[in-house]
Parts: structure tokens; sequence; C-alpha cells
């Protein structure tokens, strides 16, 4: 859990310091995801290409019910 002292750094977080953050965990996330073996990569990719059309879904299926 985060301390007082870390959220309000967060909530005086500039865009830019945010977009920062994003890329630092994204370096990070992948740079994991690297030291991995190739079978795990690609599950985990498949898994979240599954998601990412799952979630496409349900957003067209919403939209749809307007004219």
């Amino acid at each position: 859990m985060l301390d007082e002292k870390q959220i309000e750094r967060y909530r005086n977080m500039t865009q830019a310091d945010r977009w920062r953050e994003v890329e630092a965990l994204m370096d990070f996330a992948w740079s994991m995801l690297k030291d991995l073996p190739p079978e795990e990569v690609q599950r985990r990719l498949d898994a979240d290409y599954k998601a990412h059309d799952e979630a496409d879904h349900r957003i067209m299926e919403f939209l749809g019910r307007f004219p």
C-alpha cells in the first residue's frame, strides 16, 4: 500500500511526469517478458490479444445500441 507521501507525489505529477512513469513501467514489463521462454512469451501475448479483442467486441456491441 502507498503511504501518504507517495500518494501526494502521484497527485502532483504533471502529464509529462505521468507519461515518463508509464514508459518506465512499459520498459520494465518488456524487460521481464524478454527473460521468459519463447513459449511463455507467446502464451502471454496471445492472452493479451484475446483480452483486447474481447474488449473491442464489448465496446462495439455497446455502441451498436445507438443509431
